[in-house]
């Protein structure tokens, strides 16, 4: 049997702490799962860089994920302090009557400048990147090769035309995909980066003009 959580989690924000349960749907073939079958059911979240949390230990205290059965629903409540301590792609994990594992990718974002996932929805009319991780890895993509393209940044301060530079060619990334999809039979694309074109090069590195001598 695989199940997979019916809606997407988060998205976080780096050191949130999210006070109310999440309130987890599980499906089988897009159908909703029976839980009578359940009986005991554990949380835990697995990091960017793979290392599993089931809760923080802050001076000798301990905080832990807690999960239980509400109905047909499953009731994940979170430590009481952050574990999302970087940004990237979490998974939320429940262990299922000791034995099987659901996984379901969140992203947790930090508020440094960049594009963070509601601004690049917010600023490209419709948007048809509707999975949170797939257009944060568009977006983590694009950041990468703006900063390897353009000129250092001499302030922590992102200017607009970089953050325009991002999504721009984000959006070149997801358009290549479409025309020329890669990945396994589920159909999933993997993003590749792709050159940047002369609008998103100007864009980093603005021509400047010349004085004419007459």
């Amino acid at each position: 049997m695989t199940y997979e959580f019916a809606d997407q989690l988060g998205p976080f924000g780096r050191f949130d702490r999210p006070l109310s349960a999440s309130t987890v749907v599980l499906t089988e073939d897009e159908n909703p799962v029976d839980l009578d079958f359940l009986q005991t059911v554990t949380a835990s979240v697995i990091r960017p860089d793979g290392v599993e949390v089931d809760g923080i230990d802050v001076n000798g205290v301990a905080s832990n994920f807690s999960a239980s059965v509400v109905a047909d629903t499953i009731k994940v409540t979170w430590p009481t302090t952050s574990v999302l301590l970087d940004s990237g792609v979490y998974q939320l994990k429940l262990r299922l009557n000791d034995s099987e594992s659901v996984l379901s990718p969140f992203v947790v974002e930090e508020q440094d400048g960049w594009h963070t996932l509601t601004s690049a929805r917010r600023e490209w009319p419709r948007c048809p990147v509707e999975d949170d991780v797939q257009l944060w890895e568009l977006l983590a993509i694009a950041r990468v090769q703006c900063l390897s393209y353009a000129e250092e940044l001499e302030t922590n301060a992102v200017p607009l035309n970089f953050k325009t530079a991002q999504l721009v060619q984000a959006r070149n990334i997801w358009n290549a995909s479409i025309a020329d999809p890669t990945g396994d039979s589920s159909g999933e694309f993997s993003f590749q980066p792709r050159p940047m074109d002369w609008h998103v090069k100007n864009l980093l590195r603005p021509r400047r003009g010349f004085p004419v001598v007459s």
